[in-house]
């Protein structure tokens, strides 16, 4: 989906479209060498750098909260070990797509041609998977839902990122279709308010880390300072207040160690004036750590909510 921004930096993609039988199930990106084996799953620290990374781009709000909400919860963490791995020497990165049953594993090496692709200067997981998803895009495009093909090129042809769904993404990525309530809609919550209420209720029944949840805003017409189509991780939900708690993906506290240089870096990346990214700055200094919004709030500006319980809860429920 669309988020707020300035048109981002064009992905550098493979030359021409190659044949079935000439395509391999592993693409290195950015890099000339065979990558170094004996990959590895990401560790706690790396899952710590995507709760700290922000969205700079402007069409992967889907992508970026997706990663955050997944790494809030015991199941998500696995998930993302499950399609994230590094190489023994930290230099590349291994991406898999599990909806297609990895036949699309995607090595990120660090390069110049990692800055271009996806505006971030610092090699991590999160830019590695914004980079890796350029490629699924182009390969999978036929697969893509009929919506996607059909709006994604009306309000992305210029991003390296297509604006997508969360529900759609989070299966690509996960190989696990998860609970969506109003994904494909255009329409508020409020056309399904007793099926949101009762997701949001079981939602805040269960601690924080045992479900990793996105909320998408509507089209127009949002207030309570939530941006239009832009997805936000649900933090929490207090049921007895009837409360929701979101956090924006483009959230980052630039008081802290490198923060600042870190963003003025990235947005520069993408192609940012001096102008705008002073704006952006203003505009996270502004921006709440956690949006508090009452069940009635959270209905009128939202249009769907995306995302997974940990196992054993859904066994319970």
């Amino acid at each position: 989906m669309i988020s707020v921004g300035n048109p981002a930096l064009s992905p550098t993609m493979p030359a021409g479209k190659k044949k079935d039988s000439e395509k391999k199930a592993s693409q290195t990106i950015g890099a000339s060498n065979p990558s170094v084996q004996g990959y590895k799953r990401i560790t706690g620290g790396q899952i710590k750098d995507i709760l700290a990374t922000p969205q700079v781009t402007r069409s992967d709000c889907y992508l970026v909260s997706t990663l955050k909400a997944l790494a809030k919860s015991r199941l998500g963490k696995q998930m993302l070990k499950d399609s994230i791995k590094t190489s023994a020497d930290g230099d590349t990165f291994e991406v898999t797509f599990n909806k297609y049953d990895k036949d699309n594993t995607y090595k990120v090496k660090k390069d110049e041609k990692y800055d271009t692709v996806t505006s971030r200067h610092q090699f991590n997981p999160t830019g590695a998977v914004e980079t890796a998803t350029n490629f699924v895009i182009q390969d999978r495009k036929d697969s893509k839902p009929g919506i996607i093909r059909t709006f994604a090129p009306l309000f992305c042809a210029d991003s390296p990122v297509e604006c997508n769904l969360a529900s759609v993404y989070m299966e690509t990525l996960t190989g696990r279709k998860p609970v969506a309530l109003g994904d494909d809609s255009l329409l508020s919550l409020n056309s399904k308010k007793d099926e949101a209420v009762k997701l949001l209720d079981k939602i805040g029944e269960i601690p924080m880390n045992k479900h990793s949840f996105v909320a998408g805003s509507k089209l127009m017409n949002t207030k309570d300072g939530i941006g239009k189509m832009h997805y936000y991780v649900i933090k929490k939900v207090d049921k007895d207040n009837k409360e929701v708690h979101l956090v924006n993906p483009r959230y980052v506290d630039l008081t802290k160690g490198t923060a600042e240089k870190d963003f003025v870096t990235d947005l520069k990346n993408d192609g940012y004036s001096d102008k705008d990214i002073q704006k952006s700055k203003d505009k996270v200094n502004d921006m709440p750590k956690v949006y508090k919004l009452s069940y009635e709030q959270f209905m009128d500006n939202f249009r769907s909510i995306v995302g997974y319980f940990d196992d054993k809860v859904s066994k319970k429920h």
